[in-house]
């Protein structure tokens, strides 16, 4: 892999608008090891003052974005392989990935870290080509949504589900907490898909169109949204729609398995191993003088 032009870099971050915005408030040092070399990103409130070439073994950051040069070289061309196209924290790849301490700093920026990653691969190729969508050929999508009445944990809920495909295989689409369904509505719509499953993309209670039990005081109380209440969901919504057996898929690695265990009496149940990826940002991200600083590798504590 080449040498990368940090003052290009650098420029073109000042005026890149997803990154701007991705970084609003930031102010942090990162790393970016690419093999042997480092280099170094400053950021000052959503600014970016500096990046430069640092050895290998020093710097004082926040953050570390890591991998081969191969993986780098993969990262960055104009359209990247799959599982290429951007970084990502706490994967089990070692030529790729993000490390720092996820509440303080990978989680409230991740995004930003994504976009500037774009921006490296701008500088490197110039403009990246836009792949546009082609428009549809039909007047409505294929989802239709309604509503259905479960009870978990003792308490009715109306969720709002979409439901796509005439596959014999019945497919739970289980979306980030804070977002909703509509993070799976190109795969409701994808017709390889809708061939093989009938999938149900649904809204947690309290998410998107599931509104809040209208049968107790829940305003009283903390919502907390446990393991154990998202997977008696999951189950509560599979039995309500007579889902047997069940695929799950998830916007994070930890919930099919969970789901797994949490449905013993389902015996046939067939969790699908592969997962999107969806951005989450921290309302308050804790600023730079708040958390300690870390010299040349990042705690584990």
């Amino acid at each position: 892999m080449s040498t990368i032009d940090t003052e290009a870099a650098l420029q073109r971050a000042k005026s890149h608008p997803s990154f701007l915005l991705a970084a609003r408030y930031w102010t942090a040092c990162v790393a970016f090891d690419i093999g042997d070399v480092r280099y170094l990103l400053e950021v000052v409130d959503g600014v970016p003052r500096a990046f430069w070439r640092a050895d290998a073994h020093a710097g004082d950051y926040d953050l570390r974005v890591f991998g081969s040069v191969e993986g780098w070289d993969k990262l960055l061309t104009p359209v990247p392989p799959p599982f290429f196209d951007h970084v990502s924290y706490g994967s089990a790849r070692k030529d790729l990935g993000v490390e720092g301490d996820v509440v303080t700093a990978v989680g409230p920026y991740f995004a930003a870290i994504q976009e500037f990653v774009a921006v490296l691969r701008e500088v490197r190729n110039g403009p990246v080509p836009v792949r546009a969508v082609a428009d549809v050929d039909r007047p409505f999508d294929t989802a239709v949504g309604r509503y259905v009445y479960v009870k978990i944990e003792g308490v009715q809920y109306r969720i709002y589900f979409e439901e796509a495909g005439s596959g014999d295989i019945p497919m739970v689409l289980q979306h980030t907490a804070g977002a909703d369904a509509r993070q799976w509505r190109h795969v409701l719509e994808d017709p390889d898909y809708q061939r093989l499953y009938r999938m149900i993309a649904y809204d947690l209670p309290f998410h998107g169109r599931s509104l809040p039990p209208t049968s107790v005081r829940w305003w009283e109380t903390e919502y907390r949204l446990t393991r154990d209440f998202l997977m008696n969901t999951v189950v509560a919504i599979s039995h309500a729609l007579e889902l047997d057996p069940p695929r799950c898929q998830a916007h994070r690695p930890l919930t099919v398995p969970a789901y797994g265990r949490q449905a013993p009496d389902r015996n046939q149940q067939r969790p699908v191993a592969s997962f999107a990826r969806g951005r989450r940002r921290l309302s308050q991200p804790a600023r730079r003088k708040d958390r300690p600083r870390q010299s040349g590798r990042i705690s584990k504590e």
